[in-house]
C-alpha cells in the first residue's frame, strides 16, 4: 500500500534528489466544512506540524518524527476506518 499527502512533489532547495509535498490546502477546506479528514505530517518537511494543523474536531492527525512515509500504514488505515 502507498499513500500520498495529496500535494504535488517539488524539489527542495539545496537538497539534490529530494522532493517534498506542498500543502494543497485540502485540509483547510475540510476545516471550513468540518469534514472528516486524516492529516499526515512529517517533521522532515515541517518541523512543527502542530503549528499548522487546522482545528477540526472531525479530523485525525498522524505525525512522524521524520518523513511522512514513516507513519505506519496500519495507523493510516485505522484513521480512515475509525
Amino acid at each position: 500500500m502507498s499513500f500520498s499527502t495529496g500535494g504535488p512533489l517539488v524539489q527542495r532547495p539545496g537538497v539534490a534528489g529530494s522532493a517534498a509535498p506542498i500543502d494543497s490546502g485540502l485540509m483547510w477546506i475540510g476545516v471550513a466544512l468540518q469534514a472528516r479528514a486524516v492529516g499526515l505530517y512529517g517533521t522532515e518537511y515541517l518541523p512543527k506540524p502542530e503549528a499548522v494543523q487546522p482545528v477540526n474536531p472531525n479530523a485525525i492527525y498522524r505525525n512522524s518524527s521524520g518523513p511522512v512515509s514513516e507513519i505506519p500504514e496500519a495507523a493510516v488505515v485505522e484513521s480512515v476506518w475509525d
